[in-house]
């Protein structure tokens, strides 16, 4: 291979020749080798690994190769294109794969785009040591610009890579329908089922991003932990989870479960909001189990808005503790909105400004309704340094609870901003058991009251 030279037929021969049923490798020596998209193999059990300093340059926009047979193995390989404008192009892509790994590889405004239909209960996808990058700026929306997008496969093993990339829509993708196509995979119960987002580094920007991290699957156990994440310019969120979509079409019993865990997340101040889970509890067409967690996670997060840096809703649990988050101060900054979480732990976190808010009045992302209540809220050992009006817990649009406890917080109020009426403010509400005690209230007007709100308690 030598550079300048066009290899498309060369690569479309090499794979043509191993074997139909057992694959075989193709082997890439160094250099740099020029490749016209469109090259197809439907060949099972392939391998591409590169020696240091192999290359493919792509000559055009499209998909360079699609691979339509089972067992996908690329090693090694340094991706690069043309095409300066427009949508980037996909590097390597799959139809039907059982298994993809994609190890080592390098992707300069290139796309990588895995897809599976198969119902085997075993599919996997692994990502780990790549690195992607390059401006993506010129996307078509039609055609989503994510550096990775995974669709189908039920295990996904995202780990070890470097993103440092510039207006992509987002940056990572895993979902089970492609292009609106709404059951890509014949098991939807399966897609992304078992899902693993760890120690990835990322240094990137947008203009109109949306999610960073975009996970919208049917059935789920999510792991997103040790990654070290610089999200800059401006994004809807930076994690982003719904199960089963929020909407009547993914209508099912599952058991979801979500962990966000010890990441170190720095945002600009034009994302709204950073962790954005989505559970079905409470959804009239769901019966699921949903869990998260939100846990040890260190987050500067700059914006001054109301979405709060933790967005949690529609959980049988929710759990966010032990966080250290760092906002900036506003008049209607939240840490945090939890709403119709069944039951909702917050606790040993540490904010420098924000004030908690839960709410029984939430609908999900397609527009529908949540149907149930809180049942029991704990809000325990926390120290918040500064928040807004009217309190540092605000509760609304609930009508009963079994349970609320607020005990052992540090609640400082700096500025004593006009209107704060106490520790927790709430509406009219009826409280099976009320749990106020050893809070810490510096506040500057030491005669607010604790309590604020018509509490019916010991109903």
């Amino acid at each position: 291979g030598v550079v300048n030279t066009d290899s498309t037929t060369a690569f479309t021969n090499a794979l043509l020749s191993r074997n139909t049923t057992n694959g075989g490798e193709v082997f890439i020596p160094r250099g740099s080798f020029f490749v016209t998209p469109g090259v197809t193999s439907s060949r099972s059990k392939i391998k591409i690994s590169g020696e240091k300093g192999a290359g493919i340059h792509l000559l055009g926009a499209g998909t360079a190769f699609t691979f339509t047979g089972d067992h996908v193995d690329i090693d090694g390989i340094r991706f690069t294109t043309s095409v300066a404008t427009g949508n980037p192009p996909i590097g390597i892509r799959t139809t039907d794969a059982s298994y993809v790994k994609v190890t080592n590889c390098l992707f300069d405004r290139i796309k990588l785009l895995p897809t599976c239909t198969s119902a085997v209960a075993e599919t996997l996808f692994v990502c780990t040591g790549n690195i992607f990058r390059g401006t993506y700026t010129g996307w078509v929306s039609a055609d989503a610009c994510n550096p990775i997008y995974v669709l189908g496969f039920h295990n996904v093993r995202i780990i070890d890579n470097h993103f440092e990339c510039v207006d992509p829509e987002r940056v990572i993708k895993v979902g089970s329908s492609l292009l609106g196509v709404t059951t890509y995979i014949v098991d939807i119960a399966w897609a992304g089922r078992r899902t693993i987002i760890a120690n990835n580094t990322f240094d990137i920007t947008a203009t109109t991003g949306k999610q960073v991290i975009d996970l919208f699957t049917a059935s789920s156990e999510v792991m997103i932990t040790g990654n070290i994440m610089n999200v800059q310019g401006t994004w809807t969120t930076v994690i982003d989870f719904k199960a089963g979509g929020g909407t009547s079409s993914n209508s099912t019993a599952y058991q979801r479960a979500v962990l966000c865990s010890s990441n170190i997340i720095t945002t600009s101040a034009s994302v709204p909001t950073v962790f954005s889970l989505q559970g079905a509890w409470g959804l009239a067409f769901e019966s699921g189990i949903d869990n998260a967690k939100i846990t040890n996670n260190d987050v500067t997060h700059l914006s001054t808005g109301s979405d709060g840096s933790f967005n949690l809703r529609g959980f049988n649990l929710a759990d966010v503790s032990g966080n250290t988050l760092k906002r900036s101060a506003g008049a209607t900054a939240r840490i945090g909105k939890f709403y119709n979480n069944k039951i909702l732990t917050i606790q040993g976190n540490q904010a420098t400004y924000g004030v908690i808010d839960i709410a029984g009045n939430a609908t999900s992302s397609g527009g529908v309704a949540y149907s149930k209540q809180p049942e029991s809220i704990s809000i325990i050992g926390n120290v918040i340094d500064d928040f807004s009006d009217p309190a540092p817990v605000v509760l609304a649009a609930l009508t009963a609870l079994e349970e609320l406890t607020v005990a052992d917080n540090i609640f400082r109020n700096q500025t004593d901003i006009a209107g704060v009426v106490g520790i927790v403010s709430l509406g009219s509400i009826t409280v099976a058991e009320l749990n106020i005690h050893d809070n810490t209230a510096n506040f500057a007007n030491t005669a607010k009251e604790v309590l604020y709100g018509s509490v019916t308690a010991g109903v």
